[in-house]
């Protein structure tokens, strides 16, 4: 007769095969053991995390709803089930799994970490940052939401908080890589660029491979002024934009020959690269020579301005609801680009917000997108040829106030960028409150002053459409009145098309 429990031989094998990480035969023998012993929860628990090693995550969560139908109050499996949710991306399914953990259990410092991760998917960033401000409360040697915390508040513009919490880590954890490059990131931001610089080079001692802490430390090492260092801090990192910046580097050590060269070699095979694009543009009017580079040679001659007065006859109240709808989202002051003003985090064309507001806007914006490609047809710039059938917004509001700008840049992710003007102040001199465009930015070396250059002074209800390589920027207002926007960018699919 089969014993009704299992041997200690049985559990002793599977651990066995744990350690060992040979985590396909683990599931393999707990099946076999769940049929013999249905009610024994560690077998569950054993092949969830076999699972969990497979990385077979919709397995995981058979598994664990089984194993939660036996017995509700299996805590730790609810909490696995919670993570197996959030790597499938069900943020929302993941969130109810970590709120029932904890009702049971209080105290469980990784479900109130999870939760706050679920949060900030969701783009709920004040609940986010109060469920990982519990965990450390919890735990406050407890490392990863620390770094957690620290990033998200960093994220909502509370960069001194946010070194408060980060400056705890290597403390606790003088070998963690990743907490003396988020402290670093945070101590760059609020102007310590020396301290930043040490943080960096503390990183790439533990971890001298580490590309996100070159890619910091060269930028540190710019804002210095060592245009050297940081074109050899640039040069160690493999991607997009990085492989720009060590020609941006490299044009500002004078370096010509090299930069022409690499920029050739680089805008062969990166076609789509649009910080590449904005800067073969620049370079190109600079040293008077054509522009290899195929995005958008010509830039400002893609800016568009449409009026979408017709639609707001029919719908008097969008502009006014839109900016109720933005003052609901959580919101970020003095963001990297935004000075006097402040910017909603997240974005606002998430379907997770479920806001009719911003989906209709989305509506509007995808209709005037095809007019926009439709009076540009024939042109042969990639912007034009390959303008991406699928692809996804990416949206957020801008309120500036008094004296508020922001500064000259580029939107490298996206493909065509736009803002729709909500409230423009009325009492402005000149060209104050404009947005202007140029082929200048990031503060490149001028080999000649005479740059193409063309602004416009907007009004409410206005649309304004540019290719995402194109660098602008607004001109600071003196006005008591706000001046609100949505800005966006169309963001292609991974497959381009």
């Amino acid at each position: 007769m089969a014993p009704n429990q299992p041997t200690q031989q049985d559990i002793q094998g599977l651990m066995l095969l744990m350690q060992a990480s040979k985590f396909a035969e683990t599931e393999k023998r707990c099946r076999k053991f769940i049929k013999r012993f249905p009610g024994v929860l560690g077998f569950y628990d054993m092949m969830s995390k076999a699972q969990i090693g497979q990385e077979n995550f919709q397995g995981v969560v058979k598994t664990l709803e089984q194993a939660l139908k036996i017995n509700p109050n299996f805590v730790d499996g609810e909490y696995n089930l919670g993570v197996a949710y959030m790597n499938l991306n069900k943020a929302e399914k993941a969130l109810s799994c970590f709120e029932n953990v904890i009702k049971k259990r209080p105290d469980y410092f990784e479900a109130f970490n999870n939760l706050g991760g679920c949060y900030v998917e969701l783009q709920r960033f004040d609940e986010g940052i109060e469920a990982y401000e519990k965990a450390v409360a919890i735990k406050p040697d407890f490392v990863p939401s620390l770094r957690n915390l620290g990033t998200a508040l960093r994220d909502m513009g509370r960069a001194e908080d946010a070194e408060v919490i980060l400056e705890k880590i290597p403390l606790l954890q003088p070998r963690f890589t990743l907490g003396h490059l988020s402290l670093g990131v945070t101590k760059a931001e609020l102007g310590k660029n020396e301290e930043a610089i040490a943080c960096f080079e503390k990183a790439l001692e533990l971890q001298a491979d580490m590309r996100g802490a070159h890619y910091e430390l060269g930028k540190a090492y710019k804002q210095a002024g060592d245009m050297e260092k940081a074109f050899e801090c640039f040069d160690k990192v493999d991607n997009l934009v990085a492989r720009v910046q060590t020609l941006e580097s490299l044009h500002e050590l004078g370096r010509k020959d090299e930069v022409l060269g690499r920029l050739k070699v680089l805008n062969e095979n990166e076609p789509k690269n649009l910080r590449a694009a904005a800067f073969s543009a620049y370079i190109s009017h600079q040293y008077s020579i054509e522009d290899n580079h195929p995005f958008c040679p010509d830039p400002l001659s893609f800016v568009s301005v449409q009026n979408v007065s017709n639609y707001l006859n029919e719908n008097p109240k969008m502009l006014s609801d839109l900016m109720i709808a933005a003052d609901e989202l959580s919101t970020v002051w003095q963001h990297a680009t935004t000075k006097g003003g402040t910017q909603t985090h997240g974005n606002l064309f998430d379907p997770s917000l479920e806001n009719k507001r911003f989906s209709d806007l989305e509506k509007l914006i995808r209709k005037e997108l095809r007019n926009y490609r439709d009076n540009f047809k024939g042109k042969s710039e990639t912007l034009i040829t390959a303008f991406p059938k699928n692809f996804s917004l990416r949206g957020w509001r801008v309120k500036l106030m008094k004296g508020g700008h922001q500064k000259p840049h580029i939107h490298s992710a996206g493909w065509v960028s736009g803002v729709l003007y909500l409230q423009v102040p009325e009492k402005m001199k000149g060209n104050e409150g404009s947005i202007a465009f140029s082929l200048h930015g990031y503060d490149y070396r001028k080999e000649r002053e005479d740059i193409p250059y063309k602004e416009h002074t907007p009004k409410a209800g206005e649309l304004v459409l540019f290719p995402s390589s194109l660098f602008h920027w607004t001109i600071p207002f003196d006005s008591d009145e706000e001046r609100q926007c949505i800005a966006f960018d169309v963001i292609p699919d991974q497959s381009g098309s």
